[in-house]
């Protein structure tokens, strides 16, 4: 099964419908238009463009001159090669004549024995238009702007990217006018934080670009430099604005009274900041020493889902949600002497005064029955723009001195009680812990013996096989990664350390090492006769994996480094990568299956694909979770759930591997559905490659286990 069928009906359009963007898939020998999604159409004034439509039929291109011109060009390059580009500016035309300005990105796929290429269009007209006002408004800018004392830059707001700036800016920052023209501050890594980047946005965009006096840090030669920005909109039709930044550091450059006002308040809710409740708790810290016995409480509180509201109703949405929740917490009824703050992002913070307890069990009790209250307070709904949105905060608790006395410890130590609030279940109350600390260590320590292990390829392979019913045979196995101890057994379990390679990256590495080892342990099995070229290797691919630009060669590599034919190797991928960047993960998909290579989902029916969109997809295998398998005899739901995936799945074409067998009762419903693959425990637990040599003998002498 391929990414675009050879049939004038290609079933793709549906897909590309739900991309947000306008994409564009062409034949490059045809010239004819294959598919569009329905943004493309309606920013190009179309209802409708018939599969193999002839480009040149639109108005798309100016002139047939024009077209034939792009055409040679993107054949000129496939012919030399290359894959993919992008065009920084092309001109092209709606149905109506109307001038759009576009930025291009374009791949070029093979499948079916024909040439793709896939245009992904953004419309950059308004920014275009700004950036051509503002060459010419910078003849007029002159030395006022050029050698401004203060740094200044020309932002667009549309791209959040530099257009130019000043040499104090070039200056401070350390780029020169190469490096920063046309990249945002994300890709140049001058956010501190993610946290510092969405406040930044939110201000300029609640403002209209209107800012004065905002304290932030920014990341600069290495190293965090505090500054004061001024945004006010640049050119006639405000497409542009200007940012002069002050270096708050630098006496001469800032009011010393002024700023301290500026960094201890939080612009939006006039709240204490996180920078004044540390300040607080250091006074405090002085009364714990002498007095061993008073207590503090340090209090975490977190807006659950507050991310996906914000995305979901804009950030106005989720500024009054941020407004509203410090409006409830400064009418909750604290004790005396009791301060409210806000932290980073959808945090707040409380400090409890606890004159009134006399010991830690006291002030323990009190926190949580206070907590709780305050959970419930929070917890009724907000009217947002006509909508009521039920707010989920997530509470944790620190104790000074019983949890520290240092103010940046105690801090960080409600803010990880309340994670494990959260992840122990929503809308709940913990108080810190140890262990919690300990948990993070733990992390740390995992994530530094697991750069070693890369590094020295301490990890190893096991092999479960895959057993065909119909013919008695095993005819494939999936290699599974494991973490060896020198001493015997294993460092760490694959659910405990493979999430953390795939946090930090690693997993690009170790996976490109799984993919050679196990592809290298085929060829030999093969050589030696133990195998036939209908056997299969299957191999789990993480999705930094699949994001990563070099994945598609890695694999080409390891298979001419192995000389196994392509379509022995099978790479499994789950449902939530087609949640994000289906355009990507399309696109990288169907350059796998040109390599001959099959793709498998794995953990069918957990995350959020239907049966009806595989069609669209080049999978040409699914297979069932362990948790439908295991309760599909005495479940009705999930025995329907598994019916309908073997029924549509084979209806599709699609050949299906039930997970996790170990009963015969199992075995036996199964193949009364009509699957007849299987892995599992009933047929072979994971095994070593040794281990796997002696099971493909046996079988081969006919004394292998047959069920």
């Amino acid at each position: 099964m391929t990414i675009i069928e050879a049939k004038p009906n290609l079933g793709f359009e549906k897909l590309f419908d739900q991309v947000p963007g306008s994409i564009l898939v062409l034949d490059l020998k045809s010239e004819e238009v294959l598919a569009s999604s329905a943004t493309f159409r309606h920013t190009f004034g179309y209802k409708h463009i018939q599969s193999g439509t002839d480009i040149g039929s639109l108005k798309v291109f100016r002139s047939d001159q024009s077209k034939r011109a792009s055409f040679e060009r993107l054949k000129q390059l496939y012919s030399k090669g290359v894959r993919r580009g992008a065009d920084a500016h092309r001109r092209l035309y709606t149905v109506k004549d109307e001038a759009i300005d576009c930025r291009i990105n374009w791949r070029i796929v093979e499948a079916s024995d024909r040439i793709f290429c896939v245009l992904l269009l953004e419309d950059v007209t308004r920014e275009y238009e700004a950036i051509k006002r503002l060459q010419h408004a910078e003849e007029h800018l002159g030395a006022a702007f050029t050698a401004n004392p203060d740094a200044m830059a020309i932002i667009s707001p549309v791209k959040a990217t530099f257009v130019t700036c000043n040499d104090r800016f070039y200056e401070i920052t350390g780029f020169d006018r190469n490096q920063i023209t046309g990249k945002s501050a994300t890709e140049l890594q001058i956010w501190v934080c993610e946290e510092d980047r969405l406040a930044w946005l939110q201000a300029c965009e609640r403002s209209g670009y209107r800012l004065k006096d905002y304290f932030m840090e920014i990341r600069v030669k290495g190293a965090n430099l505090p500054v004061i920005l001024m945004v006010e909109p640049y050119g006639s039709e405000e497409q542009l604005a200007m940012v002069t930044v002050k270096v708050a550091s630098d006496p001469a450059r800032s009011d010393e009274r002024s700023l301290r006002e500026i960094v201890k308040q939080d612009d939006l809710t006039g709240l204490p900041n996180r920078s004044l409740i540390a300040e607080y708790l250091g006074v405090a810290a002085t009364s714990w020493m002498e007095v061993p016995s008073k207590f503090t409480g340090v209090v975490s509180i977190g807006i659950d889902r507050f991310r996906a509201i914000n995305d979901s109703m804009g950030h106005r949405a989720g500024d009054s949600l941020l407004i509203e929740t410090a409006h409830r917490l400064r009418t909750f009824p604290l004790p005396i002497g009791s301060v409210i703050g806000r932290g980073r992002g959808a945090e707040f913070i409380a400090v409890i005064n606890l004159k009134k307890t006399e010991n830690i069990d006291e002030a323990e009790a009190y926190l949580l029955h206070l907590a709780e209250e305050l959970r419930v307070a929070l917890s009724s709904p907000v009217l947002v723009e006509n909508t009521h949105i039920l707010l989920k905060p997530t509470i944790g608790i620190a104790i000074a001195p019983y949890h520290g006395i240092n103010p940046e410890a105690l801090l960080q130590r409600s803010a990880m009680a309340m994670q494990n609030a959260k992840k122990e279940g929503r809308t709940a109350v913990a108080l810190f812990d140890q262990w919690m600390q300990d948990r993070i260590k733990e992390r740390q320590n995992l994530e530094r013996e697991l750069r070693i292990a890369a590094m020295n390829e301490e990890f190893s392979l096991n092999f479960q096989p895959q057993f065909d019913t119909d013919i008695e045979r095993f005819t494939g196995v999936e290699v599974l990664l494991r973490w060896p101890d020198p001493n015997g057994g294993y460092k760490s379990s694959p659910d405990a350390f493979i999430p953390v390679l795939e946090e930090t990256g690693l997993i690009v590495e170790v996976g490109n090492w799984v993919l050679h080892n196990a592809l290298a342990r085929i060829r030999t099995l093969l050589t030696t006769g133990l195998i036939k070229e209908s056997f299969t290797l299957s191999v789990n691919v993480s999705p930094r994996q699949l994001a990563s630009p070099d994945f598609v060669k890695q694999v080409e590599t390891a298979l001419w480094q192995s000389g196994v034919p392509a379509d022995m190797l099978i790479l499994e991928i789950t449902e939530s990568m087609l949640i994000d960047n289906v355009y990507e993960v399309l696109l990288k998909l169907a350059e796998i299956r040109k390599l001959g290579v099959h793709i498998s989902m794995d953990d069918f029916g957990t995350g959020y694909s239907s049966l009806s969109a595989m069609k669209n997809l080049p999978i040409g295998c699914l297979k069932i979770d362990k948790s439908f398998i295991d309760n599909a005899i005495t479940d009705m739901s999930d025995a329907a759930i598994v019916r309908t995936i073997i029924g549509m799945g084979m209806s599709l074409g699609l050949n299906i591997i039930a997970e996790g067998v170990e009963t015969t009762e199992q075995v036996q419903y199964l193949k009364e559905l009509g699957c007849s693959q299987f892995q599992g425990y009933y047929f072979s637990k994971p095994v070593a490659y040794e281990s796997l040599c002696e099971l493909l003998e046996g079988e081969k002498g006919g004394e292998g286990q047959q069920k």
